[in-house]
């Protein structure tokens, strides 16, 4: 999961942990892609709006690297809730 909102973070880890899920969190993108490369986990939840390297500068170059191409990433973003306060 990777989202500069610390609060977003331990609650997507608060839902996946319990199920059995391994979570590995990052806070900005260039942290992303870094884990991406050494860890190689088997999804990616991307915020899309996150200061510095954004989601889609993220994604893209999560995608570009042949290491790392083929992670499934899922894009998200709470500019929908942030909206509906």
């Amino acid at each position: 999961m990777v989202d500069d909102d610390e609060r977003a973070l331990r609650l997507i880890e608060a839902m996946l942990a319990p199920k059995g899920y391994e979570t590995i969190l990052a806070k900005e993108g260039k942290e992303a892609v870094d884990i991406a490369r050494s860890q190689k986990p088997d999804l990616i939840l991307l915020d899309i709006m996150m200061p510095g390297m954004d989601g889609y500068t993220t994604l893209q170059r999560i995608k570009k690297d042949r290491a790392t191409a083929n992670i499934p990433i899922i894009m998200v973003s709470a500019v929908g809730f942030e909206l509906n306060k």
